[in-house]
């Protein structure tokens, strides 16, 4: 399971804390991602929190992806490649 979010004041966003505080994800295989212009701040700390029963394999942030889009997909598929699933 992939799990993304962009990147608001160093955190994720609401809708996606939202959504995982109050969906049962557990025991389940996650990788996480985000999108940002700089900083991925406590991103994925947060979302681990939240995610505290699931096994997360994997953690990308992705940079300015609105300026690089071929970038972006060429770093997702490297990172694909990486992930145990």
């Amino acid at each position: 399971m992939f799990i993304g979010t962009p990147v608001w004041a160093g955190t994720c966003a609401p809708a996606v804390k939202s959504f995982l505080s109050k969906n049962n994800i557990k025991g389940k295989k996650i990788a996480l991602f985000c999108t940002h212009r700089g900083e991925k701040g406590l991103t994925f700390e947060k979302m681990k929190k939240l995610l505290k029963e699931s096994q997360i394999i994997g953690e990308k942030g992705f940079c300015n992806v609105h300026k690089e889009p071929e970038k972006a997909k060429k770093k997702a598929e490297e990172w694909l490649s990486e992930l145990s699933l």
